[in-house]
C-alpha cells in the first residue's frame, strides 16, 4: 500500500485482550483504526531478502507495509514494473501482487502541527523526480 505512512498488522484476539490499547491512526477515510502497541516481525521478500520490520497491531484485515518500512530499509517502489529497487545498491527485488481485488487505502496519524496539515493537503510535494523531464506541480525548481 503506497498511502500507508506505517506498517500495520492484524490483532489477533489474544492481542486485543491482553494488551493495553494505544496510539489510534487514521484510515484514508477518515475512520480511526485502534492498536495495541507495536511488534518486530520479520519479512522474507523476493530473492531471499529478509528485513524486520516494526508494525503497529491494529484493527486491520491485512497486512501493510507503509512508508515507514521502505524509507527505513531506503526502497523505492517501481510499480510498473512490479519490484522493489534498494536506493543503497540499485539492486532490485521482484514483488507481485497479493491480490486482484483493487483498493484505495491509507494510514496515517492525526496531523499534529501545521507542516503535517501542509503535507496532508498537498501529497504530491513528497513525489521524488527522478528524471529531469519530470515536471512539478509547483514550478519551483531546485
Amino acid at each position: 500500500d503506497c498511502g500507508a505512512d506505517f506498517s500495520v498488522f492484524p490483532a489477533s484476539l489474544s492481542d486485543k485482550r491482553s494488551l493495553p490499547p494505544s496510539k489510534s491512526l487514521v484510515a484514508a477515510n477518515g475512520s480511526v483504526i485502534r492498536t495495541w502497541g507495536k511488534r518486530n516481525i520479520p519479512l522474507l521478500l523476493g530473492n531471499g531478502c529478509s528485513f524486520t520490520q516494526e508494525f503497529y497491531i491494529a484493527e486491520v484485515t491485512e497486512p501493510i507495509l507503509g512508508a515507514d518500512f521502505f524509507i527505513d530499509n531506503d526502497l523505492a517502489i517501481d510499480m510498473a514494473r512490479r519490484r522493489l529497487i534498494n536506493m543503497a545498491d540499485l539492486a532490485t527485488i521482484p514483488s507481485k501482487i497479493a491480490c486482484q481485488t483493487p483498493s484505495v487505502s491509507g494510514i496515517h496519524a492525526p496531523a499534529a502541527n501545521d507542516f503535517d496539515r501542509i503535507i496532508d493537503d498537498f501529497p504530491e510535494l513528497l513525489i521524488p523526480r527522478f528524471k529531469p523531464t519530470d515536471t512539478n506541480k509547483h514550478g519551483v525548481e531546485h
